[in-house]
């Protein structure tokens, strides 16, 4: 027989409210509590004084303003602070972050000697664009340039170690590296030496001879191995992809000439670079000799396009002469072709006025006559072979044309002078007047 109260807790335990049971006795419950109110204030604990820094770490860093506040002091002190240190130069408050915290990530990234020696260069680069600043502004004091100096010496010191470890470890990637380390020192040379620069006649170290010193030392250390074409042709095209990509990059800030001046370059580049291959296909020794050269092209053209106070300072025609094209160099000769014309004209007025009757003078007639032929005879031919598209007999032919040209304005000049001494006087006016303006014109043509 079982227990009564086994019974009754037997019971108790399938004995449920239904789903309306319960929502009315809800409804009760709140109806009972709106019509009842609690009548006490209720009051926030007050956190002890020597819990206050647990407090706010638990209320506030844990709350949304809290997040929103730290997310924002994140971007400020990971980003902005940064990215605004970037335009500092030496002086300034956030100088510091710029050398010892943006510029120390990056080295971290530099893993091999290759990417140091680079990364040191790129150094060197923004040091002396720092000091060309400052100059602009006045505020470049001997103390400044001599600390600038220091630290563009440990730049290059550091590259040069790169260099030495590159040598031992991979000389043909040593040579590609020394092409690019010579190529920017040759960049900021020819800045500092067009007295745009940092050169204020100070009695300290001025950079100008740190980098012409680190220059030196390139060259007297470079490598004697030769990189292999294949090596130094990956490197080349890319440079030369690099080098497109700022084109496209710039040509909103560019000016129409120097976007005309850099795609010139840019194509020869492209040029030399088939070229090269060609030559290496016919076994020539001279495609790896046209690489190293391009490559040194490529990393001036470079650093004129992404440094605006070296476009400022330097023309590109100085810091990357190229060679003219077969079509430049016609066009070139036309406008001399026509400047030499112009003196033929004037050389045969001169000529008709001295064999006048009665004309006083000192020059040899009939050898002058037959140089005026040969000279109309050279005109004659370079228009052949201009027209021919034969350009180096073109050019040729005006070389010498050009040469006959000024002896026999010079030969005028001489007469010009001797024969004033020896006419009438009633007659000297005129005959000098007519002479001179005659030699006046030719020589003004030349």
């Amino acid at each position: 027989m079982k227990s009564f109260h086994t019974e009754i807790i037997k019971y108790t335990k399938k004995t449920k409210l239904t789903l309306r049971e319960r929502r009315e006795l809800r409804e009760r419950v709140v109806s009972y509590m709106e019509y009842h109110p609690l009548n006490i204030t209720a009051t926030r604990p007050v956190a002890p004084a020597g819990a206050f820094y647990e407090f706010m770490r638990v209320r506030v860093v844990g709350s949304w303003y809290g997040r929103v506040v730290a997310g924002v002091m994140a971007v400020l002190i990971f980003i902005v602070v940064p990215i605004a240190a970037e335009r500092s130069v030496p002086g300034d408050a956030l100088y510091l972050v710029k050398t010892h915290v943006n510029e120390s990530v990056r080295a971290q990234f530099a893993n091999t000697a290759y990417e140091k020696v680079a990364f040191e260069t790129e150094l060197i680069e923004r040091r002396i664009s720092e000091a060309r600043l400052l100059a602009k502004e006045g505020k470049l004091t001997e103390e400044v340039e001599a600390e600038i100096a220091e630290t563009v010496k440990g730049h290059a010191d550091a590259a040069q170690e790169g260099l030495a470890e590159l040598r031992a470890d991979n000389a043909e990637e040593a040579a590609i590296a020394e092409i690019t380390f010579g190529s920017a020192l040759e960049v900021q040379t020819a800045v500092l030496e067009t007295g745009q620069g940092t050169d204020a006649g100070l009695a300290v170290p001025t950079i100008k001879d740190v980098v012409r010193s680190a220059q030196e030392t390139a060259l007297s250390q470079r490598s004697t191995s030769t990189p292999s074409f294949e090596g130094l042709l990956v490197r080349v095209e890319l440079e030369a992809e690099r080098a497109h990509d700022f084109f496209e990059a710039i040509q909103g800030a560019a000016t129409d000439a120097e976007q005309g001046d850099i795609n010139r370059r840019l194509t020869a580049i492209d040029t030399n670079i088939e070229s090269a291959k060609v030559s290496y296909a016919d076994g020539s020794a001279d495609a790896t000799v046209t690489l190293s050269t391009t490559l040194g092209m490529i990393q001036k053209l470079i650093v004129f396009m992404t440094d605006i106070d070296v476009r400022e300072s330097v023309t590109l025609e100085a810091l990357v002469p190229v060679a003219p094209t077969d079509e430049e160099r016609i066009l070139m000769g036309e406008e001399r072709l026509a400047v030499l014309e112009e003196v033929q004209r004037g050389i045969r007025n001169g000529f008709d006025t001295i064999t006048e009757d009665g004309a006083v003078t000192e020059i040899d007639i009939d050898l002058f006559a037959k140089d005026l032929a040969d000279l109309d005879a050279m005109i004659v031919a370079a228009h052949t072979a201009r027209d021919a598209e034969d350009v180096a007999l073109f050019e040729n032919t005006l070389t010498m044309a050009e040469s006959l040209a000024q002896g026999l304005v010079e030969a005028l000049a001489v007469d010009e002078h001797e024969t004033e001494e020896n006419i009438p006087t009633e007659e000297k006016s005129t005959s000098v007047n007519a002479t001179t303006s005659v030699s006046v014109d030719v020589e003004t043509a030349l």
